[in-house]
């Protein structure tokens, strides 16, 4: 592979450290480049402090109002998802175009890599940067949005001579690359050009089974205290040990049950199944593992997407978060385990996902496009 001077611009939307999609790619892309001769990697977000081994560079944070509301009803479709969780407000899309070409000015990125910033295709095309960008199937998920979710973004496009669009995925059809994990779409959905990787890190390790089982819930509609009390009553005293995550968790093991204060994906390999709400990390990790998955549904079109897949791939069980309860956790979970056909398939996934290569691929296309551009 090609050894070169690399610099590349993450610019990700960051709404929950430590946890969400955007921050574990661009954490594992800022250790990666640490692998790779004439690497740097530059992160512009409003969570930039808390990624290491990058240059940091600020962002304007969403709206808390709109955070408040992100994971509510109103975000079956990428749009609405984008306008509740305020990526999608005039006055944060003005500001974040304007952070995000003061560090393209600052950092002189080959590529500028964006994970649901829109503003980041309108400052690439205005300095004549690459952009590359992270696609999920969910962001075509349900009918077009209401006219309100884009009426922003669709004025900043005016405002820089872009044409309106319809949906967010639209501007994303626009850029030089789009990068997707784990499987391949569905033809149907889009017609443009999608590089699939298999996994978003580098492949974990694999480990035979043992009796461990994982539960990573950073969604939930039960309180924190009701939520502990309830994974207690369900899992504690069982023949196999508990690993659980949940924001504001506290460090502490009770019997069997290991409640962490932060998300440890090292946990996972080796687990006998995982219980999670279909952030799309913790579902690309478990698919990489081979682990069978219990997907809590909830309204956001990711999330949504990957609790059908689990279902539609035999590899799991979905259940929505509403019915969230200690028999229903306990039952569906016990399904999974009496069935051998879970696990089996969750192999056979594993294995296809390894001909699909890992986070490494996505740097080596990048070196390749930067150094075909520069003959």
């Amino acid at each position: 592979m090609y050894t070169i001077t690399m610099k590349v611009l993450i610019v990700p939307a960051i709404l929950q450290p430590e946890y969400d999609t955007a921050w574990f790619l661009t954490q594992n892309m800022a250790d990666l480049s640490l692998t790779r001769k004439g690497w740097k990697i530059g992160v512009c977000s409003s969570q930039a402090g808390s990624i290491k081994n990058a240059v940091c560079y600020p962002a304007p944070k969403p709206s808390s109002f709109h955070l408040n509301r992100v994971f509510s009803a109103s975000t079956r479709t990428y749009e609405q998802a984008m306008y509740s969780s305020g990526l999608s407000d005039a006055a944060y899309l003005k500001n974040d175009l304007q952070c995000i070409e003061q560090a393209i000015e600052s950092f002189h990125p080959d590529i500028v890599f964006t994970i649901n910033r829109t503003a980041a295709v309108l400052a690439c095309r205005s300095h004549n940067i690459p952009c590359w960008g992270y696609v999920h199937p969910g962001m075509l998920r349900g009918r077009r949005a209401p006219v309100k979710c884009l009426e922003d973004l669709n004025q900043l496009l005016r405002d820089n001579q872009y044409e309106q669009i319809f949906r967010i995925f639209e501007l994303y059809e626009k850029i030089d690359h789009r990068i997707s994990f784990g499987f391949e779409w569905p033809a149907s959905l889009s017609a443009s050009q999608i590089d699939t990787i298999g996994c978003m890190s580098i492949f974990p390790l694999q480990k035979a089974k043992t009796a461990k089982l994982c539960i990573f819930l950073s969604h939930s509609p039960l309180r924190k205290s009701e939520l502990k009390k309830l994974l207690c009553s369900s899992f504690k005293g069982a023949p196999y040990q508990v690993y659980a995550w949940y924001p504001d968790c506290q460090t502490q093991t009770i019997d069997n049950m290991h409640f962490m204060a932060d998300l440890r994906i090292s946990v996972l390999p080796g687990s006998i199944a995982c219980i999670h709400d279909g952030e799309d990390y913790v579902f690309n990790q478990c698919l990489n593992s081979g682990l069978p998955q219990f997907v809590l549904n909830g309204p956001h079109c990711m999330r949504a997407y990957n609790a059908f897949s689990v279902q539609h791939m035999k590899n799991g069980l979905m259940m929505s978060e509403e019915d969230l309860s200690m028999q229903s956790l306990y039952e569906t979970f016990r399904k999974i385990t009496a069935d051998d056909s879970y696990d089996i398939y969750a192999m056979q996934y594993a294995s296809y996902l390894r001909t699909r290569k890992d986070l490494s691929y996505l740097a080596d296309i990048m070196e390749i496009s930067v150094s075909l551009k520069t003959l």
